[in-house]
């Protein structure tokens, strides 16, 4: 992932390194995944997906 983002420097935000962006995104990912796992919530699979990628692209993406 680091790799990734950091030949994508040029479209994500001037203000986050890769290696912190990298960090917090896993760290994101992996706990929402958990308290997925052990809440159930009523949030179908499909939905819960396109949360979590539109919260990582927000994250990564600079401030209009």
């Amino acid at each position: 992932m680091l790799a990734y983002l950091t030949t994508q420097r040029p479209g994500l935000r001037s203000d986050a390194s890769p290696e912190t962006a990298v960090w917090m995104l896993v760290r994101m990912v992996e706990h929402l995944t958990v308290r997925c796992l052990l809440d159930r919530p009523p949030i179908p699979r499909e939905r819960f997906l396109e949360e979590l990628t539109h919260l990582a692209l927000s994250h990564l993406r600079p401030v209009p």
